[in-house]
């Protein structure tokens, strides 16, 4: 629990930090060792790691989609401020888990920081410690339980298990957390397996098979005497195979289930909270399963390449989970103005990942304190100017949906030209046609989505098709030949001598009439 005279500090802390800024450049020719521009920060950070470390950094899995679908979400939500509101006495206070934290913003788990710093997990959870922030120490991390509960001090932590097949060893760990006074367990459930990463694959990097981020479990009395009975040797004596004894303990390729979920309950008494839900449904199961808390996270992208941005999903898991357990946000926040948004749709606490070690890469504990309190001071002066004087005035109400959210349907790809994503290729024969629009049913999109449907001078259709024809064929496909109603006046439309180049001048009128449908029907829906 954080004394409310901290409270006080830490938030005449994040007031002060915009003017010391300028006050440091115009005085004193000082500028800040960070970029304050979240978009360069880890571009900065290139140049103070080695290629391996950055693009463990800056990469993910596949192609990278759902990094991107992560920054689009946040793009696809506007904040409609109220003017003349008295914020002055603003507070970014907040209650998790029956404690009081400074802020909503929870320092994200995340493994091998000595690739980043040479101070490790233990220097930033000292950062941590100072401005009040929950510190989450990873499994995968450079430093051990102890370690890092010593550095942290008094400051709030918590413990982030990548859960062993091995339940000795997972009584062993969660035994030590508890008795280093980490108070929250968050389990992660997307990573059972490595995901593919091409950046990290054409180096061959990973650094845990050298021992690197497997700190916690070598430190372990219950992992080392499992690996001396099998070895006859200790760990140090063979790094690179108690390396890979862990590692298929802990991304062994066989998921978790629901039903193992008890036995956590048994071992640890604190609250339990589930990271990398990305599906209302789970957020149920959660529920069910008596979990205090879940994290909507796409591990930053890093796992399932081409899912949904975590903040898409994250509307619907808050209704799913109700008030029967606490909802946090991950992955994909850059800015103050992005914690606020995650707030708005439901989050009750936001952790932060990237650009921290980005920061933390280039300045090490200075650096990760201007960008984490950088951030702070973000999220601060956005509630202020957008008219919120604390947490709890954080509504979807806040928010209004950009237009453009409701113009990007997409399908899988056209037999004819793999690589392209256009719904409307008039090569798509009835059975893929069929199966592109079954999505719209089975994922309820039109809950939130317009449809479109171009037609007229689309410059990619030969001179032969019959357009009128196709558009009628589409049109029956999305009402699932008459069995759905999924196609209405007044969230479907069609843009008449549509291109692809949809910034066509012809097409501005027809695409503003479509924008006015739909938010039309979204402030209706806002007010009901």
């Amino acid at each position: 629990m954080v004394a409310q005279a901290a409270l006080g500090l830490r938030l005449a802390q994040y007031r002060a930090n915009q003017l010391d800024i300028y006050e440091r450049g115009m005085l004193r020719n000082e500028y800040p060792r960070v970029t304050t521009e979240t978009a360069r920060i880890v571009e900065q950070a290139k140049q103070h790691l080695s290629a391996a470390a950055f693009n463990y950094l800056h990469g993910g899995a596949g192609e990278l989609a759902t990094q991107e679908a992560n920054r689009a979400a946040f793009r696809h939500w506007r904040l409609a401020p109220r003017m003349m509101i008295d914020t002055s006495h603003r507070t970014l206070e907040t209650s998790l888990f029956g404690e009081t934290y400074a802020s909503p913003l929870i320092q994200a788990p995340i493994g091998v920081q000595s690739i980043f710093h040479p101070d490790k997990e233990t220097g930033l959870a000292a950062v941590c410690s100072e401005l009040s922030i929950p510190f989450v120490l990873s499994t995968a991390a450079t430093s051990t339980i102890e370690e890092v509960a010593q550095h942290s001090g008094s400051g709030p932590r918590w413990y982030q298990l990548y859960w062993p097949t091995d339940d000795e060893i997972t009584i062993s760990l969660l035994q030590r957390a508890r008795a280093a006074n980490y108070c929250a367990l968050v389990v992660t459930v997307d990573t059972w397996t490595a995901a593919w990463r091409p950046l990290d694959l054409d180096r061959g990097y990973l650094p845990m098979i050298a021992g690197v981020g497997n700190q916690v479990a070598f430190s372990d009395p219950v992992f080392r005497q499992k690996f001396r009975d099998a070895y006859g040797k200790e760990v140090e004596d063979d790094i690179p195979c108690a390396s890979r004894m862990w590692l298929q303990m802990i991304i062994s390729g066989v998921a978790s289930t629901w039903e193992r979920l008890p036995f956590l309950r048994q071992h640890w008494d604190g609250p339990i909270i589930l990271k990398g839900i990305q599906h209302p449904d789970d957020a149920r199961a959660a529920v069910r399963a008596g979990c205090d808390g879940i994290i909507v996270s796409n591990h930053g992208g890093r796992q399932l390449d081409g899912a949904v941005g975590s903040l898409e999903m994250l509307p619907s898991i808050v209704e799913a989970a109700g008030d029967s357990l606490t909802v946090l946000f991950d992955s994909g926040v850059r800015t103050g103005a992005d914690i606020l948004k995650a707030l708005c749709l439901g989050a009750k606490g936001v952790l932060v990942g990237r650009p921290v070690m980005a920061g933390y890469a280039i300045a090490g504990k200075e650096g990760a304190k201007e960008v984490l309190l950088g951030l702070l001071t973000d999220l601060d002066r956005s509630m202020g100017l957008a008219g919120i004087p604390s947490l709890k005035a954080c509504t979807p109400a806040v928010l209004k949906a950009s237009a453009r959210r409701f113009l990007s349907l997409v399908s899988p790809e056209s037999p004819q030209s793999p690589r392209e994503d256009d719904l409307f290729s008039s090569d798509i024969g009835e059975e893929q046609l069929a199966k592109t629009f079954r999505m719209i049913k089975q994922q309820g999109l039109l809950k939130d989505k317009l449809l479109g449907l171009y037609c007229g001078a689309d410059q990619s259709v030969p001179d032969w098709v019959d357009k009128e024809k196709l558009l009628s064929k589409w049109r029956n496909a999305a009402d699932h030949n008459g069995k759905f109603q999924v196609w209405d006046q007044e969230r479907s439309g069609i843009i008449p001598g549509a291109s692809h180049a949809l910034s066509n001048d012809g097409q501005a009128e027809p695409r503003k009439e479509l924008a006015r449908r739909v938010l039309g029907y979204l402030q209706r829906l806002e007010k009901s």
